[in-house]
């Protein structure tokens, strides 16, 4: 998949970004064979589209991972703040659910890939972790079902 500036991919997720709300809070995490934070949760969406249009492509794909990593830094994030409840905070930093009166979830994750988890932890069990504190989990793939790259030479399938 190219990454190149005007990438259908890179410029819907810039798009989608540039469409929040100003108050909303939008973090980045890359992931490949691993996964990094580029931007924690922040209202300066700007930071987030020029982290976005950085993107590049690599090996594997850690999913899991990056939903591990989100979590991460949506507790930290929601540990620092005063704008969420106790209870909201309890839920996701000791790994408890408290919300049990109809509010929002205090965050949600979005997972944009092109392929399926072949490194690190399985994203089932990351997505189980998000989901015992309520965070909600959406998986947005892109490919066709007859997608290749080449690799040292071969043509390898990459389905998504």
């Amino acid at each position: 998949m190219s990454t190149r500036p005007g990438s259908p991919w890179i410029e819907a997720a810039k798009g989608f970004v540039g469409q929040l709300p100003d108050e909303f809070k939008v973090g980045l995490v890359a992931f490949d064979g691993s996964a990094r934070v580029l931007a924690a949760p922040t209202t300066d969406h700007q930071t987030v589209i020029a982290a976005i249009a950085n993107l590049t492509t690599g090996r594997s794909t850690a999913g899991g991972d990056a939903i591990d990593a989100s979590l991460a830094s949506i507790r930290a994030t929601l540990a620092a703040a005063d704008q969420v409840t106790a209870a909201g905070i309890k839920a996701v930093v000791n790994d408890t659910s408290s919300r049990t009166d109809g509010s929002p979830p205090p965050a949600t994750i979005v997972i944009l890939s092109d392929g399926a988890t072949t490194k690190g932890v399985p994203i089932l069990e990351a997505a189980k972790r998000a989901a015992a504190v309520e965070i909600p989990v959406s998986t947005i793939t892109y490919g066709t079902a007859t997608g290749t790259v080449t690799v040292q030479g071969q043509s390898v399938q990459v389905p998504p």
